[in-house]
């Protein structure tokens, strides 16, 4: 288990199991509570300022898009691909985790990309 994601309690409502399959099929990846590593910036742990207004929008940034749902949990994706207008996403101004330099260790991310709550402490 994921020490930085064990510290980071996810409050929110968990997605159904339909919702994930739905998410993962797209090709995103569950993010909430993983800390996103920069040299030019703050460190922060994913999702621990989302504010209400959030919920229920995508974004995308430097190739990177977000999607909160409306439960509160932060999925992202990295790839060419407008996965936002292919699905009729609804967009804001979200803030778009690792658009900007930011890394994920990659066994944190390869541990969300088997089990979408890998090391993930739940309310």
């Amino acid at each position: 288990m994921s020490s930085t994601a064990a510290r980071f309690v996810f409050s929110g409502v968990k997605s159904t199991d339909a919702e994930v399959a739905y998410l993962r099929g797209m090709g995103f990846v569950h993010v909430t509570g993983l800390k996103a590593r920069s040299k030019t910036i703050s460190d922060y742990v994913i999702g621990e300022t989302i504010r209400e207004s959030d919920k229920g929008f995508a974004s995308r940034n430097n190739g990177y898009t977000v999607l909160v749902t409306k439960g509160g949990e932060v999925w992202l994706y990295g790839g060419a691909n407008n996965v936002i207008d292919e699905n009729h996403l609804k967009q804001s101004e979200v803030f778009v985790p690792c658009s900007n330099g930011e890394q994920i260790a990659t066994r944190e991310l390869l541990a969300r990309m088997a089990d979408p709550y890998a090391g993930l402490a739940c309310e």
